[in-house]
């Protein structure tokens, strides 16, 4: 925002995906407030939308700095090429389900320069991060690179097999609601699990979730760490 002076901004949310319209109607408005940023639009779209201009007709009447693009990689390239056919050359920050090779090769140009947050990052130079992208591309295919979504289940399920190691379950059917409670407990327990692909994981007081994440740019058709 300091680099760029953003004062207002324009939010397109994904209303269908669960993820999606917690960014863009949560996160995004909380530190757009905190950091004085006025939101000019808050428009509204669902996955299976493909025509975008009507809604970026209005984001150009609007005339927002800067575009918050809330959304999967597909809607949100799509939203991104109509932005630049309709001649506009704000910046977008996007959601972390673009995060993919495949926000870039549908928005080509168009997504040159956009930010993104993430939890996993394919280009991360830990040992672990590039062991895990090179299993991947052996069973995928080596154009293919692991999706963030990819790269948490990855984690998740390696920390609930340690749960479960650790849980002393008795596997007996008499003793199943036993064995998950103590499951549940495993979870809720969870501190500084070291995942390959993620790194720490944490679960709070709430379930939710607390691990380490990056800012991420596209510069020359990849996703690079922003300055």
């Amino acid at each position: 925002m300091q680099q760029k002076n953003i004062k207002t901004v324009a939010i397109l949310t994904d209303i269908k995906s669960r993820v999606s319209e917690s960014y863009g109607k949560g996160v995004a408005p909380t530190f757009l407030k905190k950091y004085g940023v006025k939101i000019v639009e808050d428009i509204n779209f669902v996955t299976e939308d493909i025509d975008f201009s009507a809604q970026v007709t209005k984001v150009k009447a609007a005339n927002p700095d800067g575009i918050v693009l809330a959304g999967e990689y597909a809607p949100s390239a799509n939203i991104a090429r109509e932005v630049r056919k309709q001649g506009m050359k704000q910046p977008f920050l996007a959601d972390v389900p673009t995060v993919s090779p495949e926000f870039i090769k549908l928005g080509g140009e168009a997504v040159e320069g956009t930010y993104a947050p993430t939890d996993f990052w394919a280009g991360n130079p830990d040992p672990k991060v590039q062991d895990f992208v090179k299993k991947f591309k052996q069973e995928y295919g080596q154009d293919k690179d692991p999706h963030t979504t990819t790269g948490c289940f990855y984690d998740a399920v390696y920390a609930a097999r340690s749960i479960v190691g650790k849980a002393g379950l008795s596997g007996k059917p008499a003793d199943l609601q036993k064995d998950r409670e103590k499951i549940r407990d495993g979870w809720a327990n969870l501190k500084d699990y070291v995942g390959d692909a993620t790194g720490k994981t944490t679960i709070d007081k709430d379930g939710d979730a607390w691990k380490a994440f990056y800012t991420l740019t596209v510069k020359s058709g990849q996703w690079v760490k922003a300055p």
